[in-house]
């Protein structure tokens, strides 16, 4: 009788497996990512990594234009820091959807087909509101300057170029580069010096923007802090003249802890209702002279819940302004 011997490659198995792991991984890692997006309001955007917006930005310089959204590129085009875990930094923008496909060949050329999401990844950077918050001044200072240049037929290149040239304490170029990681600035270099730069669109109407932006914010303000008839001063509600609140407080309240079960999500229904609570024990101690007297933390946990639960924030302070005037009518 022969012996039958089988010889097991080790190292082959292990290879597929260490593959479908990878698989499972970035399947996993996708559909964490969709439903993160799912979640997230349409204004708002996925801020990437240094390393995936830098390799980003290479490729965009790089894509002409085709119909295809092709991009060739060789290792050379990269920064050194960024040769290593090359394969991770591809995948991430995969898996955000800036690019479609990629490949890496053995002699260092790669290959990439990018989606419009990836086209439009800085112009739509440049167009977040939270810029109005974030950019330096002297950001922003060097952005007007820009933007009054081409108005007025200037070279905005030559503007950056003698500017770069002339920084003793070497600043402009992290201000330009900021200008340009952020979506309000186009800019090449060669050999350290601007060549061809160019504002774009969310960079053009950044003030314009800024102008709507921060009317619109103290527009909100002054609704939180001075809504319908019930007004804010020195930490104490105050009532106005309201003349037309005719509604019943209790039945006010029954309706609110209706809608609290209808519309809050369930993991905010307690802290809604637990502020419901803290308004009728202020209701239960207002003063003859229309003066409701502060509760310990009690304003700063009503305006936290302004923005996403706008009904509620005018519910209650309806229900206030109501128990007011019940107060000072009888």
């Amino acid at each position: 009788m022969s012996n039958f011997k089988i010889k097991i490659d080790t190292k082959k198995i292990e290879k597929n497996l260490n593959k479908q792991l990878e698989k499972i991984v970035y399947e996993q890692q996708k559909e964490l990512i969709l439903k993160n997006k799912i979640e997230k309001s349409d204004n708002e955007m996925t801020i990437l990594p240094q390393k995936e917006e830098e390799l980003l930005q290479i490729m965009l310089n790089k894509y002409d234009g085709n119909e295809e959204m092709n991009v060739n590129g060789n290792i050379e085009d990269l920064p050194k820091n960024m040769r290593f875990g090359l394969k991770d930094i591809f995948n991430t923008l995969k898996l955000y959807n800036y690019i479609a496909e990629w490949n890496f060949y053995i002699g260092g050329e790669w290959f990439v087909v990018l989606n419009q999401e990836g086209i439009d990844y800085f112009e739509k950077k440049g167009m977040r509101p939270e810029l109005f918050e974030e950019l330096a001044d002297n950001e922003k200072k060097l952005l007007k300057e820009i933007i009054d240049t081409e108005t007025n037929g200037g070279n905005i290149s030559e503007l950056l170029a003698n500017k770069v040239d002339s920084d003793e304490k070497d600043i402009l170029r992290s201000v330009i580069g900021s200008l340009r990681k952020n979506g309000l600035l186009n800019v090449s270099w060669a050999s350290n010096i601007v060549y061809n730069a160019s504002l774009t669109n969310p960079g053009r109407t950044y003030f314009e923007r800024e102008e709507k932006y921060l009317k619109r914010m103290e527009s909100n303000k002054s609704n939180i802090y001075n809504f319908g008839d019930i007004s804010v001063d020195g930490g104490n509600f105050i009532a106005g003249d309201v003349v037309n609140s005719v509604l019943k407080v209790d039945r006010h309240i029954t309706q609110i802890e209706k809608e609290i079960e209808e519309k809050a999500d369930d993991n905010d229904k307690e802290s809604l209702k637990a502020i419901l609570e803290d308004a009728k024990e202020i209701m239960e101690n207002i003063k003859n002279n229309g003066v409701i007297e502060k509760r310990k933390g009690f304003f700063k946990k009503l305006t936290e819940h302004a923005n996403k639960y706008g009904w509620f924030y005018a519910e209650i302070v309806n229900l206030i302004g109501t128990a007011v005037l019940t107060k000072i009518g009888g």
